[in-house]
């Protein structure tokens, strides 16, 4: 080889365009010719083209060429290169020594009965004995199970070179440890039969390349590229067959089955055009709580209809593929994730279960005005009191300056560059103007404890500090301690939460979701409501 290796392929030699083919008693074994130093008729020839190329004055490359004959049986070449390694080099030990062992041999064998050698050649024969080391085949089999290097890139039909590489290490991993594991032993090197396999001795014939590569080739011949489930290799598997009549692989959903089949199914021609597209897992579907009264829920638009693939291994393959894609029943629409409006919800109760503030363990029995009277005990969250839906607040300082102004007040949202003049707020009892929202009467069913969202632009109250009035007579007291309480037309007065201020708390926690429901905590609300049950 040009490589510097020298090895010697012996067999029958034809080439085409790219490769040298030589055709070895286990199969053919391709050499890209870039790789091949010259093509010899006899291994004679192949020793005096080494010989006439050898470097002068070299010993060792003579001992080099020296051992090359010794383990093709060439004695007398061999000696004749100790010979040469002598004269440059007298007294080499090695040298020496090598002569003195081709000598006892030759003297042995020359003391030897004819017709002892004869006869015991005749018994091997007759007993079915291992062929003579001479052997063609014997000695190419050697060979492969030396060899440790790199082999040329294989031939897999008609499969692009870095598909047909990467097919060629599934099967050196997988398919080849089951043939090795389940075939190997009947359809050996020895064997007579069509299929025959390198056997592999131990770990390391297991990881030889060339070797992997002879078995390869051989399997080649047993796919059926067009129609996997018809390639001799799968039928015969589970075929009944060989001297006791039992199949290697009782079960064709066994995982050794299913490999060959992935394997040969992945050889396939239109495999290569149209590689099946991947199923991606499906998406969680998401909680959905109920829509409040008053906002209609967005209608969910029908989900396509899906079609389910064939799996390629055995359990789908013979099947599903062979029929085509499987028409699966339509998905059932998914609701649209409700989110929740702050301003339409009891606000109370969701900042009592997931405000990034309030311990784990809270008695939420005294804080929700759903599980005790509306006059329960307040929550206390970062220094300020908050009180339930219904309570009573205690009334604003009078003085125009105990209210300050709260730093960072967001107002609420309205039409720009409109800015109405702020209404009194309609004493009890009196009916209200045109114009103005109607509120639902104290009492009445599904009137909820925090009043809807107000729509308009909001008013600082000229002469009263952390007062905003909004359009339609509603106010927004900032107390003291820097809560805020909602003071309605009809003077009852509620807690007003700070969305934007929540949301800041949440996001400076490390939450960036803001004020959500947790399921777990509001099933705990509702048992405590009901008795524990």
């Amino acid at each position: 080889m040009k490589d510097g290796n020298v090895r010697v392929l012996e067999g029958p030699v034809a080439e085409d365009r790219e490769d040298y083919v030589i055709t070895l008693p286990l199969g053919p074994v391709r050499e890209p010719k870039a790789r091949v130093e010259a093509v010899f008729g006899s291994l004679r020839e192949a020793y005096e083209y080494q010989r006439d190329h050898l470097p002068d004055r070299d010993p060792d490359e003579h001992l080099r060429l020296a051992r090359w004959c010794l383990t093709f049986g060439m004695e007398a070449e061999a000696a004749e290169q100790l010979k040469a390694l002598l004269a440059w080099s007298p007294g080499d030990p090695t040298a020496e020594a090598m002569l003195k062992s081709l000598a006892a041999s030759a003297a042995s064998k020359a003391a030897r009965d004819s017709e002892v050698v004869r006869t015991g050649a005749d018994a091997a024969g007759l007993m079915g004995g291992a062929r003579s080391p001479r052997d063609p085949a014997d000695s190419a089999l050697g060979r492969i199970r030396a060899y440790k290097g790199p082999v040329a890139a294989p031939r897999i039909f008609d499969l692009p070179e870095p598909l047909a590489v990467r097919r060629f290490q599934e099967f050196g991993e997988t398919v080849h440890r089951v043939l090795q594991a389940r075939c190997a032993r009947c359809h050996d090197e020895l064997s007579d039969r069509n299929f025959r396999l390198v056997r592999a001795r131990d770990q390391k014939d297991l990881r030889n390349a060339l070797l992997i590569r002879t078995n390869l080739d051989a399997t080649l011949a047993l796919v059926d590229r067009e129609a996997p489930e018809h390639s001799p290799l799968l039928i015969n598997a589970v075929m009944p067959h060989g001297p006791d009549q039992r199949p290697i692989l009782t079960n064709p959903n066994s995982q050794e089955y299913r490999l060959l089949w992935d394997w040969i199914e992945s050889l396939r021609g239109d495999a290569i055009a149209a590689p099946a597209p991947a199923i991606a897992a499906p998406a969680p579907a998401p909680m959905v709580a109920p829509a409040p009264g008053g906002y209609p829920a967005a209608a969910a638009a029908p989900a396509p209809a899906r079609m389910a693939p064939g799996s390629p291994a055995f359990g789908g393959g013979f099947a599903a593929q062979r029929s085509g894609p499987v028409a699966t029943a339509p998905a059932q629409p998914s609701p649209t994730p409700f989110v929740p409006n702050p301003y339409a919800i009891n606000e109370q109760i969701r900042m009592d279960a997931v405000h990034p503030s309030v311990p784990a363990d809270l008695d939420f029995q005294t804080v929700s005005p759903l599980l005790g009277s509306p006059e329960a005990a307040t929550l206390t969250i970062d220094g300020r009191p908050v009180r339930p839906p219904g309570a009573t607040a205690p009334a604003p300082a009078s003085a125009p300056g105990s209210i300050p102004t709260l730093p960072g007040a967001v107002p609420m949202p309205g039409v720009p560059g409109t800015a109405p003049a702020p209404r009194p707020a309609p004493s009890a009892g009196a009916a209200p103007e045109p114009g103005s929202p109607a509120l639902p009467p104290e009492g009445a069913p599904g009137a909820s404890a925090v009043a809807p969202r107000p729509a308009g632009t909001a008013t600082p109250v000229s002469g009263q500090p952390g007062v905003v009035q909004l359009p339609d007579g509603t106010q927004i007291l900032t107390q003291a301690d820097g809560s805020k309480v909602m003071r309605l037309p009809t003077g009852e007065m509620l807690p007003y939460l700070d969305k934007a201020a929540v949301d800041q708390t949440a996001r400076s926690d490390g939450d960036g979701r803001g004020l959500q429901i947790d399921p777990a905590l509001l099933e705990k609300l509702q048992r405590r409501r009901n008795g524990g049950r």
